[in-house]
Order: structure tokens, then sequence, then C-alpha cells
């Protein structure tokens, strides 16, 4: 019976560790969270852990970055190599807000050198939501490196990302090259603009209470120079504001944001940017080239699709929004204010 149980037992750990090594090998091969550099079988990394992934790569060079770029998912899609004369990260994520950059505000400090320049994209919805989430990794938290490869990518999460990465399905219609810059998926549809909003389903203003978040965030990065900016939005979903009245609360919000940062540009403004659904799919997530002509703009080029609200005042600011956005409702059919066949959401609130 011995010779029986130690073979059944040698034949179990050797199956065991075959299991575990595929598993490896299929992560890394595939690697979802970027502890290589990367999927090395096709050129499409999905975002599937953003704040996890991006400090992978992050670390691999961290002291080489004298730039930062911050924001949630709309940020992602900045090439950040075209911010000229700094070499910059890009470590925005999908839902980024301030209250959680301060942890990787710090985690920079810790790790990369005091940025030169640091860029913020506002997301003007964390303005008017009660509630938002905060998903910050412990290890960040915590000021630590992240766990070893060899812990994560024997988990079951890991395996899943790679499986999905493996049959294309990714989590969203954008993705990230191998050099980690964020792209949109080759097939996804152009945006098709919501014929109604239902109004009902918003109704919150903005508010400034939530600056302080800003103001530790550059307390803690320390930055010799810091903008921010408004990525594009389809002026399609700027029209509730103007029909709910929440326009002015929403230009008041972003002037007194603005007053954080050396420079500040709102590209939300209806413009030859944002008149365009070719160059978006969902009224807020815009093509590389657009994100190209942002770049120039906060490289401190020619002022386009943008406002320059560093450089006038308030009500300066007022009139050109508001011009601009009233100008655009005009070649629209009325917005419905309410029905249970309009959206109910968007890219404003």
């Amino acid at each position: 019976m011995k010779p029986t149980h130690k073979a059944y037992i040698k034949t179990t750990i050797i199956f065991i560790v075959s299991a575990l090594l595929t598993i490896f090998v299929f992560n890394y091969t595939l690697d979802p969270l970027w502890y290589f550099g990367g999927n090395k079988l096709f050129s499409e990394n999905y975002s599937f852990n953003e704040r996890f992934s991006k400090v992978n790569q992050y670390l691999k060079a961290a002291e080489q970055y004298d730039c930062i770029l911050l924001g949630s998912s709309r940020v992602t899609l900045l090439d950040a190599r075209q911010i000229s004369g700094y070499n910059c990260f890009n470590f925005a994520f999908s839902d980024g807000n301030p209250e959680e950059f301060i942890a990787y505000a710090k985690y920079i400090r810790r790790y990369g050198l005091k940025p030169r320049l640091s860029i913020i994209g506002i997301d003007a919805r964390f303005y008017s939501r009660k509630n938002h989430k905060v998903i910050v990794p412990d290890f960040v938290q915590q000021l630590e490196r992240p766990p070893l490869s060899l812990k994560t990518y024997l988990s079951f999460n890991a395996l899943n990302f790679s499986l999905r990465t493996l049959l294309r399905k990714p989590p969203q219609h954008r993705y990230y090259t191998d050099e980690l810059i964020g792209a949109i998926l080759a097939k996804t549809k152009d945006y098709q603009p919501p014929p109604c909003f239902n109004l009902e389903g918003f109704g919150l203003s903005y508010t400034d209470k939530k600056i302080h978040y800003l103001t530790k965030v550059k307390s803690e990065l320390k930055s010799d120079s810091i903008i921010g900016y408004v990525a594009p939005v389809s002026a399609w979903d700027l029209m509730p504001l103007l029909e709910d009245g929440k326009l002015n609360s929403y230009l008041q919000t972003m002037y007194q944001i603005s007053k954080q940062f050396d420079r500040f540009y709102d590209f939300s403004v209806p413009s030859d940017l944002t008149k365009r659904t070719d160059n978006n799919y969902d009224g807020h997530h815009y093509s590389r080239a657009s994100n190209d002509e942002v770049a120039k703009v906060l490289s401190g080029g020619k002022l386009q699709n943008a406002i320059a609200l560093h450089a006038i005042t308030l009500l300066e600011y007022q009139r050109l929004y508001t011009d601009s956005l009233v100008q655009f409702s005009k070649t629209l059919q009325n917005i419905k204010k309410s029905s249970w066949k309009c959206r109910k959401r968007s890219a404003m609130r």
C-alpha cells in the first residue's frame, strides 16, 4: 500500500505544480496587470484594473518621469508623449477622482521624482454627485510595492482577466497599446446622440465643496507647475444643463476650481471638436487625434476648442460658454423634459 500511496501523493503534487505553472505562464503571456510589459499575443491590453496595472508600469521607470497626468477614463485617451518638453506618465484611470488622487500623489512622491508639471483632468460629475467611489489598492494606501507577480498571477482574478483578454472581451470600448497608450477599439461605432433626455433623472446642482481634495493633491505632489482641464464632452450632452437651469451652477463651480491651477482649460464648451460625432463613441471618450489637439493646448500651443479660464473673468466665461451652447441649441429640436423613452444620464451629470 505504501508505494501506491506515495505514488498518489507524487502524482498529485506534480499535477498541482503543473497546473499552477500553466496558470502562471498563461497569465504571464497575457499579462493583464502589466507586470511584464503587457500582452505578448496581440497589441491590445484591456483596462481590467488600471489602478493596479498603471502602478506596475510606472515603477519600471518612476525616476524618469518629471510630469504626471491624473484624471478619469477621459484622460486615459490622452497620449502623454504629446505633452511637449516633459517626460509624462499618464496615471489616469476609470472613475478616477481627486479624493483618490491624494493617495497616488503620495505614492508618486514616495517612489518617483517631484513633478515639474502635473496635469489634472476635472470630471464635472464628481462635483454634482453626492456619493462617489474611492477605490485605492491597499499597497498604494500603505506606500508599498505591488504584490509579487507570482502571488498575483496564481489567483483566479488574474486568470479571469487573462481569459477575457484572450477571448477579446474588454470591459469597455477602449484598450491600451503595448506602450500603455489609451485608444478606442477599431470596431467601435460613432456616437449616436440621444433624441431627448429625461431631465427628471438629473436635478443636482454642482458644488465647490469638494475642492479641498484638489488642494490636498496639490500639496502632496508639490509640482513646480500645475494645469487643470475639463476634457471634451459632446455638445448634445450639455443640453440638460441649459434645459434644467443648472448651467450657471456648473460654470461657477468650474471657475472656482480653476483657481487651484496655474492654467485651466474647459474643452467641454461647444466647438468644432464637440459638435462632431465621428471622433467619440459615447459623448465623452474622444479619439486619440482629438486628444492630440487637447495636448497641444495643454503644452502652451494656440488656444482652440476650449476656454482658458485663467485668462478671463467669471462673467466672460459665463458669456462665452452660454452663447456657444445657446447657438448650438438652435440647431436642435427642443429637448423633451420628461419621457420614459429618453436617456436618463448625460456625460456631465
